[in-house]
């Protein structure tokens, strides 16, 4: 954990350690035990902090130490790709190749390519294993979600105020957009009904 690095861009952006604690939704303890290398960080957080600093998501991954430690090589279908709107097209025909990725990486897990511009993980590719339920382990995390239309969407997930219904956080993308399942309302979206949320696994800068 490269601390010096982060607090330094903090400074640069005037920001403070408590602010980004309340940005990410955790005790500013846990900022500094993070900065201390005593809580490692999660890759939702990362992306959630690159979000915060303006900094490219490998810069991010780098300094908190992500990037090198327990990776292998493996081929992975590259099924798809985020538009600007954060939403999932599936690629008619998926590509493969050969990714560096940690050595947990489950069975059946599968790769999409960021490409909005809007977004921290602009060109970034994102593992994941897609669900057929909400994922317990998609809470709090950053997932890809099935709609009750069928869309799929990266989001943040969240509980919402009732049991089955759910909260969603987009990032990269700036005011309402029509295209969007909100119908042009501002984002996020509060108290949704999911098909399934699947977690991202592993960032790939």
């Amino acid at each position: 954990m490269n601390a010096e690095w982060f607090q330094q861009q903090l400074a640069l952006k005037r920001l403070s350690q408590r602010l980004l604690a309340r940005y990410l939704g955790l005790d500013p303890s846990a900022i500094t035990l993070m900065f201390k290398g005593k809580r490692r960080m999660q890759l939702d957080e990362a992306a959630r902090i690159a979000e915060f600093i303006g900094a490219p998501i490998e810069d991010v991954l780098s300094n908190a130490g992500l990037v090198l430690e327990g990776i292998r090589s493996k081929r992975i279908n590259i099924v798809g790709h985020i538009e600007h709107n954060n939403r999932l097209v599936e690629d008619e025909v998926s590509t493969q190749d050969t990714f560096i990725v940690p050595s947990n990486i489950p069975e059946g897990t599968v790769g999409i390519r960021v490409l909005n511009t809007l977004s921290p993980l602009h060109r970034a590719v994102l593992y994941f294993r897609k669900e057929n339920i909400v994922d317990a382990g998609s809470i709090g995390r950053l997932s890809i979600v099935t709609l009750p239309n069928g869309e799929a969407y990266l989001a943040y997930v969240d509980r919402g105020t009732e049991p089955g219904l759910y909260n969603l956080k987009f990032i990269g993308v700036e005011g309402c957009d029509k295209s969007v399942p909100s119908g042009g309302r501002p984002f996020p979206l509060d108290d949704v009904l999911l098909k399934n949320a699947s977690p991202i696994l592993w960032i790939k800068p």
